[in-house]
């Protein structure tokens, strides 16, 4: 997993890039204080060059809502692609987040 997190406005971006998966899980749980400590209200998750994902990944992805919501700040996931998208969608995360 690549990341990279950008703070404009009234939300900090969070694009993560390549493959998230159960070997990044140590890594995810350290980034998640540094997208939360910007007290942004929206965390937007971009997902455009995010190439896989598996079921470690999605729960990385429910943790970092449920600490941006003990928080008062929302999530959203933007521009998932493919096989991504397909298991975004088989997962029924769009009653988790605001996808788009």
């Amino acid at each position: 997993m690549h990341h990279k997190i950008t703070d404009s406005g009234d939300q900090v971006t969070f694009s993560i890039s390549g493959q998230l998966t159960s070997k990044d899980r140590s890594d995810f749980i350290e980034l998640i204080p540094n997208i939360l400590i910007s007290g942004r209200d929206n965390i937007i998750v971009n997902m455009t060059d995010l190439t896989y994902m598996d079921s470690v990944g999605l729960g990385l992805l429910v943790t970092l809502r449920d600490e941006a919501n003990k928080k008062g700040m929302s999530a959203s996931i933007s521009n998932p692609q493919g096989e991504v998208k397909g298991l975004l969608e088989m997962a029924c995360f769009d009653r988790l987040f605001t996808i788009a």
